[in-house]
């Protein structure tokens, strides 16, 4: 019987992972929705693996559980899926195979608790680690004592000297513990492929300090679960990861991983640490901020495939790319880390914005483009206009009318008010026209197309388009600019349009006619 799970998308997989050398993973904490950052590090570990013919792994890292926000997981997957960021390995809730798909499942951390008590045990056996009794209340007067005299409150080895027999006894007595790494006296520098040799306390971009280096910190909780510095470097060795790209805020923690690494005697992947975001002010990107949230830039029109390129383009240069408007195809034949820049990135809505003008209209070129963008704006007009789920191919073509001017979806019910309401022109607005167009001419030109639109008996762009041309040759005193000005007026007022041509020839005949008419009725008061 064939397996199910032997698709073609796994068959791909598989030669993949046959073939290649290079694993890289997106490892985020169901703590809340996902930002920029976290979706540049997805990102970038993607197309890192898929340009060098890789495999790319999600795991979620929920060892954490006091943070764990309910439908964090699940929008991960989703956000993901929306971006076409597709894993080779990771959680699949659509299988039967143990919440697993890969060979070194589970991917979700929380399913992975024996294997850490594993390894911690193992730690403790090689006296690289040690069970830690102490009271919160005793780490508290600890620190307390050492703000005080200036000290950096490094945890003292008290349990350190305990013998095999105090152990047994005080885990007899159910007294709570956790288990802490013995650190080493010497620091762990170590070849990161963006910023080069980094050690604590000489790296610019690292907060890590030689006295905080030395403190013998915590790898499993007294709950049973790891802490993220100990899962981390577990799991990324137990699934053969090979190269590690993430925010340079992590990089005070990579210290504590090489030392983790060394004391296991296995061999570290290569890290490459990206550039941090900040905004405009210079204030660093914020989780509290809307704009640093992906749902939420979605939410406010913003297409998936403008904010990726936006993110690709935060700390890498694409090298060879002939203009800043990329595909995810262009993303992962010209992405390097060669490329990925030292110095920290800010992030602009404006350059967004212009990214998406430019992706909505290169969607729009296509007819099957026309009609995404129709259904995903129908519900926008909807709340403004009375317009049915059966307009839904008129409003396509007014999509590709339009697509050079739609900066987000959400601009397009303010673009198409003159195709739902008809111009309400205001009395300072007619005078105006009085004064800059003599009336009589406005009227004879609105009597001429309004003439040789009745007599047309095809609507067609080329039979207006001669229509007009006819009353211009009719009017040829009269400079072209202001006779499609009028023409404009009558039809749309004030609102910016498309080509005037095609928005009479979608308008429709009768609409047309009937516009110019009203206005020919008020300029003739």
């Amino acid at each position: 019987m064939i397996n199910p799970l032997c698709s073609s998308l796994k068959f791909q997989t598989f030669v993949r992972y046959v073939s290649s050398n290079v694993r890289t993973r997106f490892a985020p904490s169901p703590t809340g929705s996902l930002h920029l950052g976290s979706l540049r590090t997805a990102l970038y570990n993607y197309l890192f693996a898929r340009s060098n013919g890789g495999l790319f792994v999600l795991r979620i890292e929920d060892t954490d559980q006091k943070r764990r926000i309910p439908g964090s997981e699940q929008e991960i997957y989703q956000v993901l899926r929306r971006f076409h960021i597709d894993w080779d390995e990771g959680p699949s809730h659509e299988t039967s195979w143990n919440n697993r798909d890969g060979p070194y499942g589970p991917y979700i951390q929380s399913q992975r608790l024996s294997l850490y008590q594993k390894y911690a045990e193992q730690l403790i056996n090689q006296g690289r680690a040690y069970r830690c009794f102490c009271s919160t209340e005793r780490l508290q007067k600890m620190q307390s004592i050492a703000r005080k005299i200036g000290s950096s409150g490094s945890y003292d080895r008290h349990c350190m000297s305990l013998t095999s027999e105090q152990v047994l006894e005080l885990r007899g007595q159910n007294v709570p513990y956790v288990i802490r790494a013995k650190m080493p006296d010497k620091m762990t520098s170590f070849n990161d492929s963006v910023y080069g040799c980094l050690s604590p306390g000489s790296s610019k971009r690292s907060t890590a300090t030689p006295t905080a280096f030395h403190d013998d910190f915590v790898i499993m909780k007294s709950d049973g679960f790891p802490t993220y510095h100990f899962a981390n470097v577990v799991d990324d060795h137990e699934m053969h990861i090979t190269h590690v790209i993430r925010g340079a805020e992590w990089i005070p923690s990579t210290y504590k991983h090489m030392e983790l690494y060394r004391a296991f005697d296995w061999k570290p992947p290569q890290f490459a640490h990206l550039p941090l975001l900040f905004n405009k002010d210079g204030s660093k990107l914020s989780k509290r901020q809307n704009h640093a949230h992906v749902q939420h830039l979605l939410s406010d029109g913003f297409m998936p495939e403008a904010v990726l390129n936006h993110v690709a383009l935060m700390g890498w240069s694409g090298k060879g790319k002939v203009s800043d408007f990329l595909q995810m195809d262009d993303m992962i034949r010209l992405f390097s880390l060669k490329e990925i820049t030292k110095g920290s990135v800010t992030v602009d809505l404006g350059k967004l914005e212009f990214l998406n003008k430019h992706h909505l209209a290169h969607k729009a070129e296509t007819q099957a483009g026309c009609f995404e963008l129709a259904k995903e704006a129908l519900p926008l007009l909807q709340k403004q206009y009375t317009v049915k789920d059966s307009d839904l191919e008129i409003i396509a073509k007014w999509v590709f009318l339009l697509r050079k001017r739609i900066r987000k979806l959400e601009n397009l019910p303010g673009l198409m008010s003159y195709v739902f309401e008809k111009p309400q022109w205001s009395t300072s607005e007619l005078e105006e026209w009085k004064r800059n167009l003599e009336p009589f001419t406005s009227v004879d030109i609105l009597c001429d197309m309004i003439e040789g639109m009745d007599r047309e008996p095809t609507w067609h762009e080329d039979n207006i388009h001669h229509i007009v041309e006819r009353v211009s040759k009719a009017h040829e005193d009269i400079p072209a600019k202001f006779m499609y000005a009028i023409i404009r007026f009558a039809v749309c007022g004030n609102t910016p349009g498309a080509g005037i041509i095609n928005t009479i020839h979608l308008l429709g005949k009768a609409e047309t006619m009937e516009r110019m008419e009203t206005l020919l009725d008020k300029l003739r008061r």
